[in-house]
């Protein structure tokens, strides 16, 4: 697999984590695991969301983390070295992950499938890693909330560009996707992260992810540079403007037992 979002910018990454932190301590907050556990986290990025696994789950047995961008591996590498964190990180394909049946009590992915062909064929492969009774949860996107008040035209656009790159809807589809899986009896949340005031973490996360999203969205024709110049311009009017309310992408958890 590979991303239709330029990663290249850690500083998106990190925002990711702090924004989306709070919904991903709730979710682990609702996982029955065991003492001990082997915990593998698809999709790792840059190992933010893995040392959070290592450090709520009680006493955890191996902690891996698996991305197929080498790059950020790296970076992975190098902060949890830093922060003392005993992880592995190993490159790798969702669609056909390097391990074999049954190998962890709990898989997690964010951010994941909405960016697979095959969404349904990672699914069950992260079924297929997870020991019996073992925990399969997963954060992904839908982009129906996705706005500013005074309106944003770079939100507003970037949410009609998102859909060319990658599936903006995938959020509402996952516990379908679960239950097909063999999941069972998956639970879901939605929460829908709102910002206003001087605190631009959201604000700011647009205006990196638009230009995230437009090296690949010019190189396939569906962007111009002049509209791309115009959408960044306003995404960072919309950063510095405290008066103006953010509301990101809903974020729907699911998990389900193996």
């Amino acid at each position: 697999m590979s991303y239709a979002v330029d990663e290249s910018n850690l500083r998106r990454q990190e925002l990711l984590a702090e924004v989306f932190r709070p919904s991903t301590e709730a979710l682990l907050g609702d996982l029955s695991v065991s003492k001990g556990a082997d915990v593998l986290d698809v999709g790792c990025g840059i190992g933010r969301t893995t040392r959070l696994l290592g450090n709520l789950i009680p006493d955890p047995g191996r902690v891996v983390g698996l991305d197929a961008d080498p790059d950020l591996l790296e970076v992975a590498r190098d902060r949890s070295d830093a922060d003392g964190h005993d992880l592995t990180y190993q490159e790798g394909d969702a669609a056909a992950l390097p391990y074999e049946e049954g190998a962890f009590d709990l898989i997690f992915a964010r951010f994941l499938l909405a960016h697979l062909p095959e969404p349904a064929e990672a699914v069950d492969e992260l079924r297929r890693v997870c020991r019996d009774g073992g925990v399969v949860a997963v954060q992904e996107p839908d982009f129906a909330s996705t706005g500013a008040w005074p309106p944003s035209p770079a939100m507003d656009r970037a949410q009609e560009l998102g859909e060319v790159l990658f599936d903006t809807k995938m959020g509402r589809k996952t516990w379908t996707l679960f239950r097909e899986a063999g999941l069972n009896t998956p639970a879901v949340r939605a929460v829908v992260p709102v910002e206003t005031g001087e605190d631009n973490s959201i604000r700011r996360l647009y205006t990196l992810s638009v230009q995230a999203i437009g090296g690949a969205l010019l190189e396939k024709g569906h962007l111009e540079k002049p509209e791309y110049e115009a959408l960044v311009e306003d995404a960072r009017r919309l950063e510095d403007d405290p008066d103006r309310l953010a509301a990101i992408y809903t974020v729907y958890s699911v998990w389900g037992n193996a």
